[in-house]
């Protein structure tokens, strides 16, 4: 790999070619610097201004089109002045009148507004500076693709954590394109194609939309997915966990035309709108309300059953015309008889169905210009071909597929795909083919890496480890866990796993995780294991499902198996008994102080407390919905204060023990807050990580202040740390950064 003088050297050389106006030298070069580092400096952004200026036809030069404006206003003035000296009136001379004498008036009371004054923000004399870029890291997972019609060049990706990226150059290079987004998690993507610089994003925090390519964002509706219709772009479709929403106008009114609580179809598990008719909307119901596929002809608000006898789950499907114009579903089914599972065809509507395959699609993505070719994601990408009854393997077969795009450019099939690591392959990313299929082309750079927690060994600073997450297959998470021994700078992979991987640690420096259920430690710093193996079942096994495993710091051997219940171990997972009172918990974590013996168990949407190390709990206050971060609490060990991390509340605090919590959201720019961080040595400093950047609080989060500089645009949090020296670490999507004086 070539040295840091060697990409310097090379970055010198492309702005000298920039100057000099010799584009195609600068790109080259700006791609060879890509190659070896995709977040070099300003490389990316220097290669996409390369891309417009290329684009830039020479008559809509604004210097050109400034000198022929110079050239027309010189030539009227030639032309009209001496014709204008005949229509000025002449001035009359004027009489001298005698002045009355002067009446003093009292002054007239103006009304002056009472100026609002805000506080003045704390200067902050900090920045972020990268130590290391991330490149080993799984990149994040992408949702959904669009594509400007008018100019394929130009590729939106949504991220399952990371918000928005765009690339103006076919996929080479990528940056954020998320300003305003409140929630980075977005689910879906689509681009109006009458308007190609509108476009809508389905998140957790409802539905954006940007008017300007992707500049900025502003909320306009609620849901998390949405539909487009085919023939009218003013027409969308959005639902989310309690209905579906109409709007007609672009999203700027919108109306819930189904409650999923009140009537059927209730567990949505796809929907389609008619090709030709967007008020006819189709919904897949999953094992409610009757098998098969609902039918609305009212822009959703009345629906019928198309029944699939004994094919209890439409996971997936796709409503397609053929040459003639007539109509057919293809849909993807589940079942527990074998013989009821796979994909479904139905030429009329319905009525009846016949099974293409035994095996099944994550998603449909027809051929734009042939319907008869269906693109579907698996462990790689498939093609099946309607009329032939063929389904033919396209490659990228190890790598599990979240979204696809096709289009048609020139002569050519143009198929963008993005997947997650599939086992020990690391295939994963941006992959793109411009031959239908054929080959395939690596194109992440720029684009985010997977949600990561930043871990720091409490008895050896220089100590880092990196617990990277992304989903393996439908709903199954997967863990790789790296470490650095030199501060974060550079990074090995020393685990993966199916679930989560900490690491939590004891009081002896061992640390511990969960592999498929079982409980997993290392007392070497990762070098060694308790055991190795797939599908271990031995004397470690869990008593339960866990979602995490948590050892507590200051007692020996005590260990935590949390899932919708805790289990508690006092022999290091040897015997395990339930602890009483943790019922209703889910996706839990612990916190400790006064030595091990309170406990804080932070679920997603119910919290508890115990004061004997964990044995016995007691539910907190009033419930609240906690980030899933595994830093989502942060605590005062030195006083009684509790920070919560929030996704929509911001920051909560609570003095009595989790029994009651205030919002201290002062000057905190972005409420969903992934991750807290307290600095032992001053109390009084907290440390918040956002979907919007970073922010720091000197006053116990009195109020905030926003710290992105140096974050390269990238300003999605995923995990700050802060280290018994005071010096504070974060995981990011373009890597690790340190906060350091500016």
């Amino acid at each position: 790999m070539a040295d840091q003088s060697e990409i310097e050297s090379l970055y010198r050389e492309a702005q000298s070619a920039l100057k000099a106006k010799d584009y195609d030298r600068a790109s080259g070069l700006l791609k060879r610097i890509l190659v070896i580092d995709e977040n070099y400096k300003d490389a990316s952004r220097l290669l996409a201004q390369i891309v417009k200026l290329r684009r830039r036809r020479w008559f809509n030069h604004p210097l050109l089109w400034g000198m022929i404006g110079l050239t027309v206003l010189f030539a009227l003035g030639f032309i009209i002045a001496p014709r204008m000296k005949g229509f000025i009136p002449v001035q009359p001379s004027l009489a001298v009148v005698p002045l009355s004498p002067t009446v003093t008036l009292p002054p007239t009371a103006i009304s002056t507004a009472t100026e609002t004054l805000l506080p003045t923000p704390t200067p902050v004399p900090f920045t972020w500076k990268r130590i290391s870029l991330g490149q080993e890291f799984p990149r994040d997972t992408i949702t959904a693709f669009a594509v400007d019609r008018n100019d394929p060049d130009v590729i939106y990706a949504s991220m399952d954590n990371a918000g928005i990226y765009k690339s103006i150059d076919g996929g080479l290079s990528w940056q954020p394109s998320h300003r305003g987004l409140s929630n980075t998690q977005v689910m879906s993507l689509v681009i109006d194609f009458q308007n190609p610089s509108i476009l809508y994003a389905g998140t957790m925090d409802g539905i954006y939309k940007t008017e300007d390519g992707g500049g900025n964002w502003s909320r306009v509706g609620d849901g998390t997915l949405l539909l487009m219709d085919h023939q009218d772009s003013a027409h969308l479709y959005a639902r989310d966990e309690n209905g579906i929403y109409e709007s007609t106008d672009r999203g700027s009114n919108w109306e819930m035309v189904h409650s999923v609580k009140a009537e059927c179809p209730r567990a949505i598990g796809g929907w389609a709108v008619h090709p030709l008719d967007g008020n006819s909307l189709f919904a897949g119901n999953v094992e409610e309300c009757g098998a098969g596929i609902f039918r609305s002809d009212d822009g959703g608000r009345t629906w019928n059953l198309i029944e699939m006898k004994g094919k209890t789950s439409v996971t997936a499907f796709t409503i397609l015309l053929d040459e003639q114009g007539e109509t057919f579903i293809f849909a993807n089914t589940g079942s527990i008889l074998p013989e009821h599972r796979g994909l479904f065809v139905s030429f009329d509507m319905g009525k009846n169905w016949r099974r293409h395959f035994v095996t099944g699609c994550s998603q449909f993505f027809p051929d734009p210009e042939d319907s008869s070719i269906i693109y579907c994601p698996r462990f790689g990408l498939y093609a099946i071909y309607v009329d032939e009854g063929a389904l033919r393997r396209l490659g990228l077969n190890t790598m599990p597929l979240s979204a696809v795009h096709v289009d048609h450019i020139q002569d050519n099939v143009r198929i963008l795909a993005g997947g997650t690591r599939g086992g020990d392959d690391k295939d994963e990313g941006l992959f793109i083919s411009i031959d239908g299929g054929a080959t395939w082309t690596r194109q992440s750079n720029g684009l985010a890496s997977a949600q990561a927690e930043l871990k720091i060994d409490p008895y050896d600073a220089a100590k880092m480890y990196l617990a990277t997450y992304f989903y393996y297959s439908y709903e199954q998470a997967s863990c790789v866990l790296y470490r650095s021994q030199d501060t974060g700078k550079n990074w090995s992979e020393i685990y993966s796993t199916k679930g989560w991987c900490g690491p939590s640690f004891d009081p002896t420096g061992s640390f511990y995780l969960a592999d498929n259920n079982a409980l997993q430690m290392t007392w070497d710093d990762g070098d060694h294991w308790l055991w190795d193996g797939p599908g271990y079942l031995g004397p470690y096994s869990l008593p339960i499902t866990s979602q995490s495993i948590s050892a507590n710091p200051e007692i020996d051997g005590l260990i935590y198996a949390v899932g919708r219940e805790i289990y508690y171990s006092e022999h290091a997972g040897k015997l395990w008994q339930p602890a009483s009172g943790s019922e209703g918990l889910w996706d839990a974590r612990l916190f400790y102080k006064d030595q091990g013996q309170t406990v804080f168990a932070i679920g997603r949407y119910h919290q508890a407390h115990s004061a004997d190390g964990g044995r016995a709990w007691r539910s907190c206050g009033e419930d609240v919905t906690a980030s899933r971060s595994d830093s989502r609490l942060a605590l005062d060990l030195q006083g009684s204060r509790l920070y919560l991390a929030t996704p929509g509340n911001g920051v909560l605090i609570s003095t009595d023990s989790c029994q009651s919590w205030q919002a201290s959201n002062q000057g905190l720019g972005n409420l969903f807050v992934n991750t807290l961080a307290v600095d032992a040595n001053n109390p009084d400093i907290i440390y918040a990580g956002t979907d919007g950047g970073a922010y720091i609080s000197f006053d116990s989060s009195a109020t905030w202040n926003q710290i992105n500089g140096g974050l390269l645009g990238a300003t999605v949090v995923y995990s700050i740390v802060v280290d018994k020296d005071s010096n504070v670490y974060a995981a990011t999507p373009y890597g690790i950064f340190k906060l350091e004086s500016k």
